[in-house]
Parts: C-alpha cells; sequence; structure tokens
C-alpha cells in the first residue's frame, strides 16, 4: 500500500548519527491487520536493510498470532531479517479457555509460530499470558500448568513470560455481560462467577503464584 511504502522510504530520512537512536511507531492495523500487506511492508523494509547493508535496525509492536492457515511462512525469514522484537499476547494454553476469550487460535498455532521463531530467530519481548480467567476451571489450569512448562523448548526467543495481574473484568466490558449471574466487588479486581464456583480469590491468587 502507499502507506508501507512510505513508511519504508521514510527510513532513508532518520539514519541515526553514530551512538543515537531513533525510534519509529507503526500502527496496529500495520502489523496486525491484512496478512497480505504485512507481507509486503516487510518485503519492502527487508529489501531496504539488505540493499543498505544496514545490521542495526529493530522494531517492536503488539503482534497477534493467527490461524496456521492464514499465516504465510515467508513472514517469519523477514521478521528475522527486519529485526523484528514483537511483544505477543498468548494469553492462554487451554483451547476451551482461549475459545471463551474469543480468540481465533488453538494451542497448536501458538506452538506453529514458537518454532517457526526459533527456525528464524525472532526475539519476543514480553511473551504474555492471563492466570485466573473466569471460565478457568482446576483441569483448565492443569493444562496452562503442563503446557507452560514446554515453553522451556523456546528459552532462546522468548525473552520473558509476563503472567501480569490477577485477570480483571471492567464494567460494562464485553467479558462482564458474557458471565451471567457474575457478582462484582469493589474493584475489576473482585470479582465471583458461580458458574466456576471453585475459582474463589484466594484460589485466584494461589493460581498466579505459580
Amino acid at each position: 500500500s502507499r502507506r508501507r511504502h512510505t513508511r519504508s522510504r521514510a527510513l532513508e530520512h532518520c539514519r541515526p548519527e553514530q551512538g543515537m537512536e531513533v525510534d519509529d511507531v507503526f500502527a496496529d492495523e500495520m502489523i496486525n491487520g491484512s496478512n497480505k500487506q504485512f507481507l509486503s511492508w516487510l518485503e519492502l523494509l527487508a529489501k531496504y536493510i539488505t540493499d543498505n547493508k544496514i545490521n542495526d535496525i529493530s522494531w517492536n509492536s503488539q503482534f497477534g498470532i493467527k490461524k496456521i492457515k492464514s499465516t504465510s511462512e515467508e513472514m517469519f525469514p523477514l521478521m528475522h531479517i527486519t529485526g523484528a522484537e514483537p511483544t505477543i499476547g498468548v494469553d492462554h494454553f487451554d483451547d476451551r479457555v482461549l475459545a471463551h476469550m474469543n480468540k481465533h487460535y488453538g494451542f497448536e498455532d501458538i506452538i506453529w509460530y514458537l518454532d517457526n521463531f526459533m527456525k528464524n530467530p525472532v526475539n519476543i519481548w514480553p511473551f504474555m499470558l492471563v492466570c485466573s480467567y473466569p471460565t478457568e476451571t482446576a483441569e483448565n489450569f492443569d493444562v496452562f500448568i503442563e503446557r507452560l512448562s514446554t515453553m522451556e523448548k523456546y528459552k532462546k526467543v522468548i525473552g520473558c513470560i509476563d503472567l501480569g495481574n490477577l485477570c480483571t473484568i471492567p464494567v460494562g466490558s464485553v467479558l462482564e455481560s458474557s458471565l451471567p449471574g457474575l457478582e462484582m466487588g469493589k474493584t475489576r479486581l473482585d470479582w465471583y462467577w458461580p458458574g466456576n464456583p471453585d475459582l474463589t480469590q484466594d484460589e485466584k491468587i494461589r493460581r498466579r503464584k505459580i
């Protein structure tokens, strides 16, 4: 697109002086919108870097996991060449929890991405997860912990795993409306859902301390 050509050409005018850094901010729709356009932008940036023999460019953005069938493997070597350092929030490892979150990917897709980031070294910082989601049962949590342990395999590309705080539920949010009978306390952290009675406040804290 014209915008992607413009942003890539703009790099020619923002090369830092020795010892200085230049930050560029990319809109979310540029990175997580159309796969075809994102691939086109990566190709433009990779060409600029290769043609100019540059080895000190990197970029960071929130980066969304998608289904394997909707992702081109061409993307991964281009992300490596262009110095991608994505922030990735996969949220959970249990497909049932991910389905309630309305995520359009599953654990199989997460692993496929990580395998490709290992083949084409791309550093992830941070790798974000959510613990004690309202529908997370003890069984879901066991799956979460089991699969979390397998992330050791990817420590060369996962710079940091971030569990964040306890899951919050903003008043009036889509999440709140999806949980019939939800009881809210004084804060977004203080909630109880009868549909998952074992997930008390104490249990949420215990799980977060893993």
